[in-house]
């Protein structure tokens, strides 16, 4: 399983995640590794827990490039390399790279992360490029009051860009 943060980090999502892996634990038919970069993850018996600061970058074109780097990738490609299924509730960018690797891939969209530079997609969403633009632009400096931040995600905003992506992935 790879997740940028696992509970006790964040609210729903990530509790389905640990109740899901929780669950899995218990049927004793997996052997199961999570990623993440929580540092204090809850602990479950018979899971082991890797933790990957790479997740702990704030910004997160800086964290995708951070996975782009050729030693990190060879990193998870011979951990990926280990395991038949590779379940990813978050850290949508390592997906490409477990395809390549002919894994099974499980992507499960707690929130529009994939789509979407922020997690949401906003009623007033509807393949506006200036509407996208200036509710990147909004939300941002509402979440994280960085008028830089908010500028650099505005300008990723476009909605051709989760197109390809998601047909990248898929």
């Amino acid at each position: 399983m790879i997740s940028e943060r696992f509970w006790p980090e964040g609210s729903g999502g990530l509790l389905a995640t640990y109740l899901i892996t929780k669950l899995l634990s218990e049927s004793g038919n997996f052997k199961i590794s999570v990623v993440t970069g929580t540092p204090h993850p809850a602990k479950i018996d018979n899971v082991s827990f890797i933790i990957d600061e790479g997740f702990r970058i704030s910004n997160k074109p800086a964290r995708w490039f951070h996975f782009l780097r050729p030693s990190v990738k060879k990193l998870y490609e011979s951990l990926i390399e280990k395991f038949d299924i590779v379940y990813i509730p978050y850290g949508y960018q390592l997906i490409p790279l477990a395809k390549k690797l002919k894994k099974k891939v499980v992507v499960h969209l707690h929130d529009y992360q994939a789509i979407s530079y922020n997690s949401t997609i906003l009623s007033i969403d509807q393949n506006n490029l200036i509407q996208d633009i200036k509710a990147e632009l909004v939300f941002e400096l509402f979440e994280r009051g960085s008028a830089e931040r908010a500028i650099s995600g505005s300008l990723l905003a476009v909605p051709a860009r989760a197109r390809v992506l998601l047909n990248f992935w898929f």
